[in-house]
């Protein structure tokens, strides 16, 4: 039998489907309310990346096509108005920003903005386009029916941003992350540690200290291989980096691959150096693989998802020699099956069937 198409016409808009974890989050999204028979319009202002190839076949994929920033808004408000969008959802600041402009055409659905990330890269971008961006949000913010913040702190930056926004409007919502629990292998010793870094090559994740801890472990313990999975505009600058600390031999950028979890899998530890987090997808997948993480306490999704215990370690410090402390005592330590199954079962909130159904009721609301 033929379930009833659903009466709302739902939009999601995203500037890509780059390899970034908001494209992974509208990727679940998109495909859960197909599966709960929701009507699905995907408008992206570029129709590039990786994501795009795991996004269900019956999810409507608009590309508006704009080469510039300054025809967006004209061009998404004759998308959303030409296909009846009832409710749109927006997420990424770019993305925002062109849907609160194009309000100004056309505003006959229902808004529910998610913001991404936290604020504080403004603290690390002073130049003029950074301040022209802030401005706008704090212009535009307020115009949407409903703010999703995907962490508390990412919640707390909007309301630092705009005291204007009433704190009840801001809803705090973890991703979908997981659209299943992968099977743990019973992993054999071996000589050889395998470290995972997984994100972008950006001043955010700040892979500078983390090349700077391997260094300094190196020292320590040299029966180790860190894999870095990720592609981005720091990559040249991290090659030098490696070179320079002498530590080629343990490092292998890895690129982008979305069959990173086999990879993870495998892995003895995770690590993240982040100067900032949104929410931090790559920390529950890594949960789900049940590896230890040692973890940057950034702002953002780590101290959210994160609790520490002997196989989570969240450090308050950009010094290296802590990281690289805290890498030995966990390669070394080891981890049981048992202490596997329970990091994994921490991973259990950040499913795409519980998640995506709160993200639905936010929608719709």
């Amino acid at each position: 039998m033929v379930k009833k198409m659903n009466n709302a016409k739902i939009g999601l808009f995203i500037p890509s489907m780059k390899g970034g974890g908001a494209e992974k989050v509208f990727v679940n999204l998109a495909n859960y309310l197909i599966s709960e028979n929701f009507e699905v319009c995907l408008i992206l202002k570029d129709k590039i990346g990786p994501n795009l190839n795991f996004l269900d076949d019956r999810v409507k994929v608009i590309p508006l096509d704009s080469t510039k920033m300054l025809y967006a808004p004209f061009l998404l408000a004759r998308t959303l108005k030409e296909n009846k969008i009832s409710h749109l959802m927006s997420t990424v600041r770019g993305a925002n920003i062109i849907v609160g402009l194009s309000r100004f055409l056309y505003n006959e659905y229902n808004w529910t903005l998610r913001e991404a990330n936290t604020f504080t890269n403004a603290k690390h971008n002073n130049g003029y386009k950074s301040r022209l961006i802030d401005l706008l949000c704090k212009l535009i913010y307020p115009k949407a029916e409903k703010i999703l913040a995907n962490s508390p702190d990412t919640k707390n930056d909007i309301l630092f941003l705009n005291r204007r926004i009433n704190t009840n409007s801001v809803k705090v919502l973890p991703n979908p992350v997981l659209s299943d629990i992968p099977k743990l292998n019973k992993k054999d010793s071996k000589n050889v540690k395998q470290i995972i870094a997984i994100g972008r090559l950006e001043l955010q994740k700040d892979y500078e200290l983390m090349l700077q801890s391997v260094y300094h472990l190196k020292a320590i313990y040299s029966n180790f291989k860190l894999k870095i999975y990720g592609e981005g505009s720091f990559e040249s600058k991290l090659k030098a980096l490696a070179s320079d600390l002498n530590i080629e031999s343990h490092i292998e950028f890895c690129g982008y691959s979305d069959k990173v979890k086999l990879d993870l899998l495998n892995s003895d530890l995770f690590v993240l150096t982040s100067k900032w987090e949104g929410f931090g997808n790559v920390l529950v997948e890594a949960l789900s693989c049940g590896i230890p993480i040692v973890s940057s306490l950034c702002p953002g999704g780590p101290s959210y998802i994160l609790k520490e215990s002997d196989y989570i370690k969240l450090i308050d410090s950009r010094d290296p020699e802590l990281y690289s402390s805290a890498y030995k005592e966990m390669i070394c330590n080891g981890i049981t099956y048992c202490e596997r199954v329970k990091l994994q079962r921490m991973s259990f909130d950040y499913l795409t069937s519980n998640v995506c159904k709160n993200y639905l009721d936010l929608i719709l609301k």
